[in-house]
């Protein structure tokens, strides 16, 4: 057995404890820590806010929500969790504390590259995965095109995966279920549809077209075979 801070030493990191999280962060040297935000749980209420790395509270834990998440691209998505009938609300946070983004959506990803893909609420008889409906958000809360989808994933080098075909339900035929893509204007990229699609990485996106594992290019050009 090796002490954590003397392996990060060894690797030229930092280990530091974070009491509030119950965990030990490990973290490039060069890595400036002097802004980051760290979550923080309220003894009483239970909701979450964030402080600083020396731990002084920078935004307070609010009844506005119950859990916070890190932040990504100057928000951090917000959730109240007490909304359980149907199901928990969505919105987002500046890192002054002010709710940017109404907690009004049923699901929300992430900002990258200035987008998030977020999913209207179920309707209050239950969870109707029929229904989904998905679109596209900017950091100013407005919409990025007026198009929507049964499900879709983040943007990615410039495309975001969607479903074509199916019912998003996690419990729902996979067999049954076909994939596109679409650019930043919310158009289909290409006509392909895929049985499993993934984001793009480094110009490729690994993918199963007519029972075919293999990955596609930017240009949606099909390659057999893993990459």
């Amino acid at each position: 057995y090796v002490a954590l801070t003397d392996f990060a030493s060894w690797t030229g990191r930092t280990a530091t404890w974070l009491p509030e999280q119950n965990k030990i962060r490990v973290a490039e040297r060069n890595n400036d820590m002097s802004n980051k935000l760290i979550i923080y749980t309220d003894e009483v209420t239970g909701h979450q806010g964030f402080k600083d790395s020396e731990g002084n509270i920078v935004i307070e834990a609010k009844d506005e929500y119950t859990n916070v998440y890190p932040f990504k691209e100057g928000l951090a998505m917000v959730c109240d969790a007490r909304r359980i009938n149907p199901s928990p609300r969505y919105g987002f946070i500046n890192r002054k504390g002010d709710l940017v983004i109404p907690i009004k959506y049923g699901t929300a990803n992430d900002f990258q590259n200035g987008v998030a893909a977020v999913r209207t609420p179920y309707p209050n008889e239950g969870f109707d995965y029929t229904n989904d409906c998905w679109t596209f958000i900017k950091k100013d809360g407005s919409l990025l095109f007026d198009k929507e989808f049964k499900w879709a994933d983040s943007f990615s080098e410039g495309f975001a995966c969607i479903l074509t075909q199916g019912i998003p339900a996690p419990t729902s035929d996979d067999g049954n279920k076909r994939y596109s893509y679409i650019d930043l204007s919310g158009e289909r990229a290409t006509d392909l549809e895929f049985e499993k699609a993934s984001r793009f990485k480094n110009g490729y996106a690994n993918v199963i077209l007519n029972g075919v594992e293999g990955y596609i290019d930017s240009q949606f050009n099909f390659y057999e075979g893993k990459r």
